[in-house]
């Protein structure tokens, strides 16, 4: 499995763990969906969102996750090493059937067979 390089996180975040980069659109889908661990930072130099607290617990880790899913221009990423995240991450993984990635043209295919594949 190849790994992906992850960008570098805004001045803004919590440390450790979950991060936002600078890719933020302000589109308000991970703020409604992990709003106790995802804000907006504004000041001269920029508008994103960010992680202001790092999941505490469960529920937290789970709306955290769900945030990185929804998150339309993949601006939420995990930089941490922590053995129970990242299992949390490989059950929610999707597998997709051979055929299925067979169907999809090549471009869609080679952006997505990290995340697709296991």
């Amino acid at each position: 499995m190849t790994t992906r390089t992850l960008p570098p996180p805004n001045k803004h975040n919590s440390a450790n763990g979950f991060y936002c980069g600078e890719d933020c659109l302000l589109c308000d889908a991970p703020c409604a969906t992990a709003p106790d661990n995802i804000g907006y930072a504004e000041d001269e130099t920029c508008r994103t969102c960010y992680v202001k607290r790092q999941p505490e617990n469960d529920d937290e880790l789970e709306r955290m996750i769900d945030a990185m899913q929804g998150s339309c221009v993949e601006n939420i990423h995990y930089g941490g090493s922590d053995p129970k995240i990242l299992a949390r991450f490989e059950a929610r993984r999707p597998v997709l059937p051979a055929w299925i990635r067979a169907c999809w043209p090549p471009a869609i295919w080679l952006r997505f067979k990290n995340f697709f594949t296991r």
